[in-house]
């Protein structure tokens, strides 16, 4: 059995079969010391670093180093664009499946740091990724995509991909979007995938300081490790970091690491 407990598991309408079955044989004890694949070959260090040290307790290593990753012209490996309480989310309507929630300002920034990337930096479209929460901000930001000239000059149509095993599921919610090769999904739908760069839009933005699922270790987990050179996060430091003691440790390692950045205009 080969698998990662620490990122999501199986998904189930019954909550009693929420665990894999890999998961159940672990936690049961029958194999006191199970072989782990300790070497990561995907991310820059920097990348890697918190997850390596919070979620695998630092026994997971690096297989490369910080100049097998230096193809790409940035400033950092990591760049947390902070909205600073001034991009607040929406609630929105999702049919039979409830409420989604969305962020319009935080969908127009990610238009704006795409067109850097692909503008200033020479980065191709297929080697971009994004990532969040709420189907409602993914399908927010694929219509921005859709209509813009530089993201998608010849004006393609939004591209749906659904695994077979989604389709008795909620396949809105676990689809994967692509516009012009740029791919867009929720965390959950990402997981397995790997990009160049992921913009990761985290939506929630809010007086009471509530994020939701994103306080699930497993989904950051998943959302923080698909990135090979660059991870870009947009979201409001303020309410993550009291949303939760996860992300208040992951903006600890931030602000330690001089990642978080006020400006008003993306500087990559």
């Amino acid at each position: 059995m080969v698998g990662d407990q620490k990122q999501l598991s199986s998904f189930a309408r019954v909550p009693t079969l929420n665990s894999s079955l890999f998961e159940r044989v672990l936690n049961s004890g029958v194999y006191k010391d199970p072989y782990m694949l300790d070497t990561q070959y995907r991310m820059h260090p920097l990348i890697s670093e918190f997850s390596r040290i919070k979620f695998y307790d630092n026994k997971l290593k690096d297989g490369i180093t910080a100049n097998d990753r230096s193809k790409y012209n940035i400033k950092s490996p990591i760049y947390f664009w902070d909205t600073n309480r001034q991009m607040r989310e929406n609630k929105k309507l999702n049919g039979r499946n409830g409420f989604t929630r969305l962020n319009y300002g935080e969908a127009n920034k990610v238009i704006e740091i795409l067109i850097n990337l692909i503008i200033e930096k020479g980065v191709k479209r297929e080697n971009i990724g994004i990532v969040t929460p709420y189907s409602g901000q993914r399908d927010l930001i694929t219509s921005l995509m859709l209509n813009n000239e530089i993201i998608n000059p010849q004006k393609e149509e939004i591209k749906v991909d659904i695994d077979r095993d989604d389709i008795e599921g909620n396949s809105s919610e676990l689809s994967v979007q692509s516009v012009n090769g740029i791919l867009a999904a929720s965390i959950d739908a990402f997981q397995g995938r790997e990009k160049d760069f992921i913009i990761f839009s985290c939506v929630r933005s809010n007086n009471d300081n509530t994020i939701g699922f994103l306080k699930d270790e497993r989904r950051l987990n998943v959302a923080l490790t698909r990135a090979k050179y660059g991870l870009i996060v947009i979201g409001d430091s303020n309410c993550l970091k009291n949303g939760s003691k996860l992300w208040f440790d992951y903006i600890e390692f931030l602000n330690k690491n001089k990642l978080i950045f006020r400006n008003l205009k993306f500087d990559y």
